[in-house]
């Protein structure tokens, strides 16, 4: 089945896809944007609900002004996930739920091959984010343990007073080091700087 999205297709339902889309919209646009969930906030609506922000709550600002709900200094991934499916219904946003599986030139502009037909557009905008595609670094040395991405972490794979080392320490790491504890591992955090 072809489509046509004449002036914007978006691929990706997250933030950067949804503030595109929004920003299309202010300049009279009808973007159409496909996603492989068919669910408004990307990568939000797949880490776990508890996580917590970093920045506090008065800073997640959706585009039309929004913040997520709560009453805590940082919103949850579960409010963060909540207030860009709201944002989403607010703006009438169309999502529709595809993998997109090839990209060529083609009438108009583009041809964009995807799991629910052809679909022809203008433009095209890749907003699929890093999430899904986590970046292993290659460490020196040999590791015969067990090793996982935060992206794929598991909490209940560790054990109460195993000894694991999370290399890192940005927002996942925090993530990563609070949920080992709560098992009651023992953390070695490996950075650059202290």
């Amino acid at each position: 089945m072809s489509r046509e999205a004449k002036q914007l297709l978006i691929v990706g339902a997250g933030p950067s896809g949804l503030a595109a889309a929004a920003a299309a919209r202010r300049r009279g646009w009808q973007p159409l944007i496909v996603d492989r969930e068919g669910v408004a906030g990307g990568m939000w609506q797949r880490v776990p609900a508890e996580l917590r922000c970093l920045s506090p709550r008065g800073r997640d600002v959706l585009p039309d002004g929004g913040t997520p709900a709560g009453t805590a200094v940082c919103a949850t991934a579960a409010e963060v996930a909540s207030a860009w499916s709201a944002f989403a219904q607010r703006a009438s946003l169309r999502i529709e739920k595809a993998t997109v599986t090839a990209l060529q030139p083609g009438p108009g502009g583009f041809e964009v091959a995807t799991s629910a037909g052809s679909i022809q557009a203008a433009r095209v905008l890749v907003a699929t984010g890093e999430y899904g595609c986590p970046t292993v670094p290659e460490l020196p040395g040999a590791f015969g343990g067990p090793s996982s991405h935060s992206a794929r972490f598991d909490p209940t794979l560790i054990a109460e007073g195993e000894t694991v080392v999370v290399v890192g320490a940005g927002n996942s790491a925090s993530y990563v080091v609070g949920r080992l504890i709560d098992r009651g591992a023992r953390v070695v955090v490996a950075a650059r700087e202290a």
